[in-house]
């Protein structure tokens, strides 16, 4: 099995999470558990700028190629399919529709076998030395380091390897 590795950031506490936290407010993906595709950098630049630098990493991974992954990012044929289903509930309602309308529709009201769902918020990072690089000195566009996909998992049992918080290192006691 070929592993893709997620990483989760989330404000530092006194007490070490043993399982992934849950994200039920301004869940744009809907409810459930959000990682960081691969990269580990998109989550130290969630936890600088959302936990002001209060932040710990917790990793876990799932299998690369999952049947379970509703993949937006490298499935063209399932980004038709999305954008299909956007435009229909678009002409239904007269009202603009979002991502995570989108998403309810299909774990609600259709038969939808995906325990995850992976996408690529464009534009959602600001420019950062450390995960970007300008085009030029004197203009505002940037091309990211790495692409920030994020994946929200609904159900647990899509992870393939126990969550553990990998940052800061822990001293060995």
């Amino acid at each position: 099995m070929e592993y893709r590795f997620l990483y989760q950031a989330v404000r530092n506490s006194e007490t070490i999470p043993d399982k992934p936290c849950f994200c039920s407010q301004n869940a744009w993906l809907s409810k459930g558990y959000y990682f960081w595709d691969t990269d580990i950098k998109n989550a130290h630049w969630w936890g600088k700028v959302h936990y002001q630098n209060n932040y710990m990493i917790g990793e876990t991974a799932c299998d690369k190629n999952s049947p379970y992954l509703y993949d937006l990012v490298g499935d063209l044929d399932k980004r038709q399919e999305f954008f299909k289903i956007k435009n229909i509930l678009n002409q239904e309602t007269g009202k603009e529709v979002l991502v995570e309308d989108v998403i309810l529709f299909l774990r609600h009201v259709i038969k939808f076998p995906y325990k995850a769902i992976r996408a690529y918020p464009y534009n959602s990072k600001r420019a950062d030395d450390n995960i970007t690089i300008r085009f030029s000195a004197n203009h505002k566009a940037f091309m990211p380091i790495s692409e920030p996909y994020q994946i929200c998992v609904f159900d647990l049992s899509f992870l393939e390897k126990p969550f553990e918080i990998i940052y800061p290192p822990r001293k060995a006691e």
